[in-house]
């Protein structure tokens, strides 16, 4: 059906509806995306000109996004969608401009954050309590997207919306949080700015020793590209890091990579604390690449050396000011059970967590990160509430396991192919397993709602406050 006879009668049609459930197509020609928005201006004329003010921007705005699903012809979606976003970025409703986005970049391929970051402080009007939580976590999102893409003045432009808006709801945690935001933001540029000239000056052939060994830990240790980062630890000349980059890089049998894991995770017990968990996470990826052709008692001491290493990354006596690892897996009916022995499934009884814990932090293994402030009782269960919440009461669906946090505001009833990860008061999205729906099988894995392949995520826990950094990530 064309885009033309929507004015007389708009038909929702199934083709673009399975089409939403594969990766986003590209855009069309700009030719065709140009006489798709003739069209649709001249339908909406009369309405566009007597739209006058916000709020009437923003109704006729959710008219135009309704009809997304009444075409077949990409270029008319497109245009339907961007023209829905004009709309409404001259109208007084934040949430309704950031779902329009997210919708464009969910079936096209499109990078839209830098046009939403430019619209989106000018919004006015009141902030609707309902949606608020949602909408502050999916800008919170943007902006670490953008920190993570280097995109500082995007990420910038973001927290001044963030800013705004959090002011007009009252919410003074999050303006808070976007404040923290923008130091944020400033560290990183500097740190980015810095990596970029170390970069340059350990490139050099006549660098200096200090400048490579910094470069080298900077990729080791702060970037985790160790595959990089070792020939620079090798060239710095330092009596323990290059002894060790050495080593493992001159390692070509089972007996040697083990002995340089082994190696790594001495020194990983006199390293700063910041380079602590990195190091012992290499040690622990080079012992999980050695395991699968181990048996016998190599194999039986390598696990052990993997254990110890996983205890000592987990809060628990040692360091109160860590996060105690409770989970890493990506199979989610291993949660609450002792499963110590095998790295990749790993999860221990949720009553020998510490009582006074506050927050539980689920992350991937890309590192992004989202946190929840719980109890211990609540760890084990499912909570309620129209924010954010948490399942963790090995809830089962169709035969997959529910865990971890849900987005009260992403009600998903019907929407084939999104991820469940509660059903407690309907069917909710949000960060973690869940049932798949109308697709059935084991747990599936979603991320802000979205679903993404299936993963090992990582739950842990901690009973101090949340600093700076990791208020980017707290959920309200």
């Amino acid at each position: 059906m064309s885009l033309i006879r929507l004015g007389a009668a708009a038909v929702v049609l199934g083709w673009f509806a399975a089409a939403t459930a594969a990766d986003p197509m590209q855009p069309p020609p700009q030719a065709e995306i140009e006489r798709a928005t003739a069209q649709i201006q001249g339908i909406y004329d009369d309405k566009a000109k007597k739209a006058r003010t916000p709020a009437e921007r923003t109704e006729l705005s959710r008219e135009i996004f309704s009809k997304k699903d009444s075409t077949e012809v990409p270029a008319e979606r497109y245009a339907l969608l961007t023209v829905a976003f004009n709309m409404a970025s001259r109208g007084d409703d934040a949430t309704l401009l950031i779902t329009i986005a997210d919708s464009l970049k969910k079936s096209f391929d499109v990078d839209n954050t830098a046009v939403l970051a430019d619209k989106l402080p000018g919004i006015t009007g009141p902030v609707n309590p309902a949606s608020w939580p949602s909408t502050a976590a999916r800008i919170n999102a943007l902006i670490n997207e953008a920190i993570g893409n280097g995109e500082f003045a995007v990420a910038g432009d973001l927290v001044t919306a963030l800013t705004s808006l959090a002011k007009r709801a009252r919410d003074t945690k999050t303006v808070a949080t976007a404040a923290a935001l923008r130091k944020t933001i400033i560290e990183k540029k500097k740190a980015d700015e810095r990596f970029a000239g170390l970069h340059e000056a350990a490139s050099r052939t006549d660098a200096k020793p200090e400048d490579i060994l910094e470069f080298g830990r900077a990729l080791c240790f702060a970037r985790t590209d160790w595959a990089a980062g070792l020939p620079f630890l090798i060239r710095s000349g330092d009596p323990d890091l290059s002894v060790l980059a050495k080593a493992e890089v001159g390692a070509t049998d089972p007996t040697s990579q083990i002995a340089a894991a082994d190696r790594w995770a001495k020194y990983a017990e006199k390293s700063a604390p910041s380079d602590r968990v990195a190091i012992r996470d290499h040690a622990i990826s080079i012992y999980n690449v050695m395991l699968p052709n181990l048996t016998g008692l190599a194999k039986v001491r390598v696990e052990e050396a993997v254990d110890r290493l996983l205890q000592s990354n987990n809060v628990g006596g040692k360091d109160p000011n860590a996060w105690l690892v409770v989970f890493r897996s990506d199979k989610p009916d291993v949660w609450d059970t002792k499963s110590i022995d095998d790295p990749k499934n790993y999860a221990v009884p949720l009553d020998t967590v510490p009582p006074n814990i506050k927050y539980v932090r689920l992350r991937r293994a890309n590192g992004t990160t989202v946190i929840l402030g719980i109890d211990r009782q609540g760890l084990a269960n499912v909570g309620a509430g129209q924010g954010f919440v948490w399942n963790g009461s090995k809830q089962s669906y169709s035969g997959a396991y529910l865990l971890g946090i849900t987005n009260q505001q992403a009600d998903i009833n019907k929407k084939t192919g999104a991820v469940m990860v509660s059903s407690r008061d309907g069917f909710f999205s949000g960060w973690g397993f869940g049932h798949r729906i109308h697709h059935g099988g084991p747990a599936e894995v979603c991320w802000n709602s979205e679903w993404i392949p299936r993963e090992v995520l990582e739950i842990s826990v901690t009973g101090r406050p949340l600093t700076p950094e990791e208020q980017r990530f707290f959920l309200q």
